[in-house]
């Protein structure tokens, strides 16, 4: 086959991003690779360090619950019109898991916080079920947020860092995104 043998010539055929050898999410990053949720970008990069975009995990996030594109659901967001996540984006607000920063935007090219996605989580696996213990920055954590900070670290999907803070409005980065999942995959996968 012709096609194959420009591969072939070169040697073996590169499967993962370039910036992911040596880093401590690797085998996470493979895995979501491998299941086609997350991808890299142009130039064979996965960027593991930068945050992640409300668009693009509400990619990952349909992508992963298996649901269809819906972007007549999204249509009430004037800043998703013509956006490349906007089926996705529509498919998650049709089933109530998000919602906009406001009624009418959704906000796609903005950050995603760590709470936000603790209530992505919380909302799109019905959780109830909250953990006891307390993150050492629990006044940090927003009053919309706090119940879904708390079942998505009993359900095992996040947790605090060594200092057992949640960090709950810091940007949840690409490599974090890739280990909660993993988790979610081990779990319903």
């Amino acid at each position: 086959n012709l096609f194959i043998l420009p591969f072939l010539l070169k040697g073996k055929v590169k499967k993962y991003p370039d910036d992911i050898d040596g880093h401590w999410a690797k085998s996470n990053i493979e895995y979501v690779f491998d299941h086609s949720l997350m991808n890299g970008y142009p130039g064979g990069t996965f960027a593991p360090e930068n945050s992640i975009t409300r668009a693009e995990f509400a990619t990952v996030m349909s992508k992963f619950m298996g649901l269809s594109e819906a972007p007549a659901a999204a249509d009430k967001f004037t800043d998703v019109n013509g956006h490349w996540a906007k089926g996705y984006i529509g498919a998650l607000h049709s089933k109530g898991i998000v919602n906009g920063m406001s009624d009418t935007e959704f906000a796609p090219e903005t950050n995603i916080t760590r709470q936000e996605i603790a209530t992505i989580l919380a909302r799109a696996f019905n959780l109830t079920e909250k953990s006891a213990d307390v993150f050492a920055d629990n006044d940090s954590i927003a009053e919309w947020a706090s119940d879904f900070v708390y079942m998505t670290k009993a359900a095992g999907y996040m947790q605090g860092d060594e200092n057992n803070n949640f960090n709950p409005r810091a940007n949840l980065t690409r490599q974090e995104a890739a280990v909660i999942i993993e988790r979610l995959l081990e779990r319903w996968g």
